[in-house]
Parts: C-alpha cells; sequence; structure tokens
C-alpha cells in the first residue's frame, strides 16, 4: 500500500468523494476518521507508517487540535517522504501556523460544488454514478440498486460510530469505487443490523456517556459477564445491552429481548424455555423459548423487576447450570446464553421487600451499569438533538430551538426528546417551546391517568387494554407488537378490531 485516503464518515458525500479518489488509485486503502481523532491517526502514521506509504488523502475532514502539535505531525511526515495532500471545500482555518503549507498540499475546490464531482475532476475520473447516487438520497421511489448503495453507506457510517468497525466503512467505499450491484454477505448482515437497529445509538460527550462508553469497551468482550443495567425508562437500557453484545465475541450470534412486562403470566415458562407440543392445551407444536432462540449468543431481559415469583427460580437454574427443561419435557436443554438484564426498579430494596429473590439478583448482578436521566446530563440534549436534525436535514438546529430543549428537563428522557424532535419535525413547527409545553401538560395528565385508572375484571377487556399499550410502546408497528407478545398477527388484529 503507497496510498492512504483517509475521509470523513459524517455525509455521504465525503464516501462517494473517496469512492471517486479510489478509482484513481484502486490499490489503496480507505479509512474513515472524524476531525476530532485525525490527530491521533496521524501520530500513528509519523510513529509507524505502513511499509511502502508514500502518499496520504485527507479528504473532507477539518482541522481541530493543538496547532503547535498538528504541525509537528505533518513535518514528520514529511521528513519520512510521505507526501500528504488535503481536499477541501473550504480554506485552510487561519489558526494554523502559516509554514503548514510546507508540509501540506492543499487543494481547495475553487467553485463549492459537490465534493465527490470536484474530486473526481481533480482526479479525471468518471463519477456520474456517484453524483447520481447522491442525487437519490431522499427521494423516494428510487431504483433498488441506489437505495442499497444509500443503505449500505449508511450502515457502514453506523457501525464506524457504534462499534468502531473501521474496515466496514472502507470496504463501503470500495464497493462504490467498483461500482458493484451485489454486496457481501457481511455487507447485506451489516444492512440488516442496521435497518433493524440503526435508530440505537449512544450520542452526548457528557462524563457519564464517556463512562458508559469506556464500561462498554471493558466488559462487551468478557462475553461471560452478566450485567444489570439500571436506569429510569427511556434512558436507552436496549442500546447499552445492544452495544455490549456486538463489542462481544457474540457479535454474528442472536441478540434476543425478553420484556418481562409484557410477558403472559399463563405463558411465562414456556415463553422462556418453549414447550413440547401437547404440554398443554393449545401447544399445538414444539416450540422454542427465549433461552433456546438465544443460544450462542446474548438474551437482553428488560424490565427484570416484572418477573414473577415463579419464574425467577427457573432464572436462576438457567444462569447457574445453564440447563432448563421444556413444558412436557423429561430431558434436559443447555444452552450458552450471555444474559444481560435491565430494569427500572430499585432491586437491591425489593431484594429487602421480599419480591425479588436475593440469590438471582447476586446472579445477574455481576457487572452493575447505571444510565443517568437526560436532566442530569443536559449537555448532551443538543448533541442528540442535532445528530437527529442532521440525519433528517443534513444541518443543526438554531441556537433558540436547543436553548428551548435545554430549558426542558426530560422526564421521558431521550426517548421523549425523540418524540418531540419527530413531532416537530412532522408539523413542521419551528416553536420548539410551544411542544415542549404541550408536551409538558401532557405528561402530567398521564401521570395523574397512572394513578387513577381502573383495571377491567372482564379478561376480554383487559387482553384488549394490554394490546393498546403494547402497541402504543411499539409506536403501531403490528409485527413488532405481535413478537412481543408471542402471538400471530391475526390474533392481534382480532383483539384490534
Amino acid at each position: 500500500m503507497d496510498t492512504l485516503i483517509i475521509t470523513g464518515w459524517g455525509w455521504k458525500d465525503y464516501g462517494c468523494a473517496a469512492a471517486a479518489a479510489l478509482r484513481k488509485f484502486p490499490d489503496a486503502k480507505v479509512i474513515g476518521s472524524s476531525s476530532s481523532r485525525l490527530p491521533e491517526k496521524l501520530a500513528e502514521l509519523a510513529d509507524s507508517p505502513p511499509d511502502k506509504l508514500k502518499t496520504v488523502i485527507l479528504l473532507g475532514i477539518g482541522w481541530r487540535g493543538n496547532p503547535d502539535n498538528l504541525l509537528a505531525l505533518v513535518k514528520r511526515l514529511h521528513d519520512k517522504k510521505i507526501a500528504v495532500h488535503w481536499l477541501s471545500e473550504l480554506e485552510l482555518p487561519g489558526w494554523l501556523p502559516a509554514e503548514f503549507n510546507k508540509f501540506v498540499d492543499c487543494k481547495i475546490d475553487p467553485d463549492g460544488e459537490c465534493l465527490t464531482t470536484w474530486v473526481a475532476k481533480l482526479y479525471h475520473q468518471d463519477a456520474a454514478d456517484l453524483v447520481t447516487l447522491l442525487d437519490s438520497e431522499g427521494k423516494k421511489n428510487i431504483r433498488q440498486n441506489l437505495a442499497q448503495k444509500l443503505l449500505l453507506l449508511d450502515a457502514a457510517m453506523y457501525f464506524y460510530r457504534n462499534y468502531q468497525d473501521f474496515d466496514a466503512y472502507g470496504a463501503a467505499v470500495r464497493t462504490l469505487a467498483e461500482g458493484r450491484n451485489q454486496f457481501s454477505e457481511e455487507q447485506n448482515d451489516m444492512i440488516k443490523h442496521f435497518e433493524r437497529y440503526g435508530t440505537r445509538e449512544l450520542i452526548g460527550k457528557s462524563p457519564m456517556i464517556k463512562h458508559l462508553r469506556s464500561l462498554i469497551e471493558k466488559v462487551g468482550p468478557k462475553d461471560s459477564a452478566r450485567v444489570l443495567i439500571w436506569g429510569e425508562t427511556g434512558t436507552g437500557k436496549e442500546t447499552v445491552a445492544l452495544q455490549l453484545h456486538f463489542k462481544s465475541p457474540r457479535r454474528r450470534e442472536p441478540f434476543i429481548v425478553a420484556n418481562c412486562a409484557t410477558l403472559s403470566p399463563q405463558l411465562l415458562l414456556s415463553q422462556l424455555f418453549g414447550h413440547k407440543k401437547g404440554a398443554f392445551t393449545g401447544a399445538v407444536e414444539n416450540h422454542d423459548g427465549y433461552f433456546k432462540q438465544a443460544d450462542g449468543g446474548t438474551l437482553f431481559m428488560d424490565e427484570i423487576g416484572e418477573l414473577p415469583p415463579e419464574a425467577q427460580a427457573g432464572l436462576l437454574r438457567v444462569l447457574q447450570e445453564g440447563r432448563f427443561n421444556r413444558l412436557g419435557e423429561t430431558g434436559e436443554i443447555k444452552v450458552n446464553v450471555r444474559v444481560i438484564a435491565a430494569t427500572n426498579k430499585n432491586l437491591a430494596e425489593m431484594v429487602r421487600d421480599g419480591r425479588f429473590r436475593d440469590d438471582l439478583f447476586h446472579r445477574l448482578n455481576m457487572v452493575h451499569i447505571h444510565i443517568s436521566p437526560l436532566r442530569e446530563r443536559s449537555e448532551d440534549i443538543g448533541e442528540i438533538a442535532n445528530a437527529f436534525w442532521m440525519n433528517r436535514h443534513k444541518r443543526r438546529l438554531e441556537p433558540e430551538l436547543l436553548a428551548a430543549l435545554a430549558g426542558y428537563d426530560w422526564p421521558g428522557n431521550v426517548r421523549e426528546l425523540y418524540n418531540v424532535l419527530e413531532l416537530a419535525d412532522i408539523l413542521d413547527e419551528q416553536d420548539f417551546s410551544k411542544l415542549i409545553e404541550e408536551n409538558r401538560r401532557q405528561w402530567g395528565m398521564n401521570n395523574n391517568l397512572a394513578d387513577t385508572v381502573e383495571y377491567p375484571e372482564n379478561l376480554d377487556e383487559m387482553t384488549r387494554l394490554h394490546v393498546k399499550k403494547i402497541l402504543e410502546k411499539y409506536q403501531g408497528n403490528i409485527s413488532h407488537a405481535a413478537g412481543a407478545m408471542q402471538i400471530t398477527r391475526n390474533t392481534l388484529k382480532k383483539y384490534m378490531n
């Protein structure tokens, strides 16, 4: 490798521009970087450059950091006879030392046009397909191959941000450069993962988020370590569980979610451990429970504090021995499952009150992770909101809108913040204070209703109330709601009607 292309990852234009450059240098390696991490990457190259490295192309990345340190880094690369080219639509920042130009060949787009178009012209490459791809973003009814390529870039950037998978981004850029419409099996799996989990990210720069990321880095790879995540509703407990899973050797195995609050008491053991055909009335076929489905991977048990006492003993046995019995069978089933549990309740207090087994609590609580509510890390509100708005509109929010968001305490945490931003986007509402005030009144009204609601005694009516609650949780998605309740879509529709 004699050429290294380092490109930004926040915009699809950067990835397509890198693909255009790769057509000029087909043997080059492509990696992604943020502006903040660029000095670190340059330092790695200055300390021990790859064999035969002669050229580094920095594409779509701004300069950030200590000016003298940056100057020293590019000078060291120059002394090692490694040419550094900086391609940008912006002029070199005025705060950099004047002699910086001696060690970096700065090429600035004079017309401020699309970076991909300019890079293609600079290197005399045909990039019409890449420009068409960029023009298709956000449009409806685009060709399938274009839609899949846009998804590939989105997925690769997601894996870069969340799992520090640098190779995935470079591989995606190479796929675009080579004009391939067929992706590798790994890329197809990555797209499927992004389509399912792409809305789940840890965003923020608060000390809590930094500590959380550090814990995930340490604990994730230790896949025998059980984890108990505690935090208020809406803080992102499932997101943390997902990050732990994909930092572990089990990342290519199943990640199964069991919401203990929605497990039917009548079918609880069957849902967790499965049953044999004929084990009880209605058991018309063999059924694998959550533990069997998660074999080799991770079982995320959300709202573990809601687990009824009759299921706690069975769960303890699985954690201790890795074995269980399906309903209707005498033979044991052995599984290898990592259990990550989450709760918004004080389990230690429940243990003292006799509502939760102390031995199960200690088994689950091998590693304890606490997620602070959003009101205790208000500096993350702007980060989360800007990330949402950038994804929808390719721009950040105005300062006055961010100030309105920062002035609210968000009792529903990140989930509530997303709901308000989603509503603002749908209604094209520029007055965030108005939406927040309406949300504040609704939040208080909902709390009062929760305290006074009377549940019906009729089983069918109670079931319909439960179905309505689960549908609201999954935002009307029938497939997700039916999956959570372990029933068919038709059965769910029957209760909806």
